[in-house]
């Protein structure tokens, strides 16, 4: 739509998705959050328009940006760097939940108390299971 994908390059360090390469990429991010932060104090709005408007805005520049962040071509060595890097951000994300859910649970014990887990703890644990699972299954298939 309105973005370029000579105006971005594969983000490699520090997250997902791009990072301006030109002044026109430089420019197209500017003006993007220039437009949010003018919509977020625009006088005679109430909050929830305020809201809505720059969920809205949001929105829009993912679906803009968003393919440019799929179709960036990769050779080989950035794919398996990438694949690596997400494994070890989903292994150190596992980590963390996994102690979190062990501290709440000890803690609950040692107080004396039922342990308070929030069920989208044990859902995120559980999901990433059967998405290795599935994983694992379809390329021994395959």
């Amino acid at each position: 739509m309105l973005a370029k994908k000579e105006w971005f390059k594969r983000r490699k360090y520090g997250g997902w998705g791009v990072v301006p390469r030109t002044r026109n990429g430089w420019v197209y991010v500017l003006g993007m959050i220039a437009v949010a932060a003018l919509v977020s104090v625009l006088p005679g709005l109430t909050d929830d328009i305020r809201f809505w408007l720059v969920l809205g805005w949001t929105v829009f520049v993912l679906l803009d940006i968003g393919p440019l962040m799929v179709t960036l071509p990769k050779d080989e060595r950035e794919r398996l760097h990438e694949a690596l890097a997400e494994r070890n951000a989903a292994w150190a994300m596992v980590a963390v939940l996994v102690i979190w859910l062990f501290y709440e649970i000890l803690q609950a014990k040692m107080l004396g108390r039922e342990a308070l887990v929030h069920p989208a703890l044990i859902i995120a644990l559980l999901a990433g299971a059967a998405a290795k699972s599935v994983t694992n299954w379809w390329l021994r298939k395959n």
